[in-house]
């Protein structure tokens, strides 16, 4: 057991610096407090994050997908004629030094056919695929109770971490409770 635990730490210690496939050696973007908004069985789920691009040229989401769902599409709300009105989109743009909020009322992901796996872990593995940057994966929780639902403004962040996954079971605010 004890041989293991050495072999497995050398061998971590002698890849930590490689640059893996399809992960950039020094991140130009990160992000922080994802989650998905599913809120009726069968129905389409919103996802929400912030997306930080620490690069000195612009970047672009160019899709998403995730093995627990059937389809993710790029989304935003327009206000025509006095009515919010949700419209799929191709991209979305990410400024050089600039961060990005997908929010409710705003840019988000759409995503249809989630699968009852992913609601039974409460998180879905989603990958962002960008221009430039190529692929993010990470860690999106499923929020499936309207009440349960964090204030994105009190909710801690969420940083990626070297592979790009992010780590979270949850979404509570600084002092640890979901906001309605």
């Amino acid at each position: 057991m004890r041989y293991t635990l050495t072999i497995l730490l050398a061998l971590t210690c002698l890849t930590a610096g490689i640059p893996q496939p399809g992960h950039p050696s020094d991140p130009a973007i990160s992000v922080s407090r994802p989650w998905l908004r599913a809120l009726l069985p069968g129905r389409p789920a919103a996802g929400y994050m912030v997306i930080k691009n620490k690069g000195s040229s612009d970047d672009q989401i160019v899709s998403a997908h995730s093995p627990m769902a059937k389809k993710i599409s790029l989304h935003t709300h327009l206000m025509k004629k006095g009515v919010m009105k949700m419209r799929t989109i191709d991209t979305i743009d990410l400024p050089a030094k600039a961060h990005v909020e997908l929010k409710p009322h705003g840019l988000h992901f759409m995503v249809t056919g989630l699968s009852e796996m992913a609601l039974e872990y409460k998180s879905m593995p989603l990958t962002l695929v960008f221009k430039h940057a190529g692929e993010v994966t990470i860690n999106v929780p499923i929020i499936a109770k309207l009440k349960a639902i964090p204030s994105l403004e009190h909710s801690p962040p969420q940083h990626t971490t070297p592979d790009h996954s992010a780590s979270s079971q949850s979404m509570p605010s600084k002092n640890g409770h979901f906001h309605p």
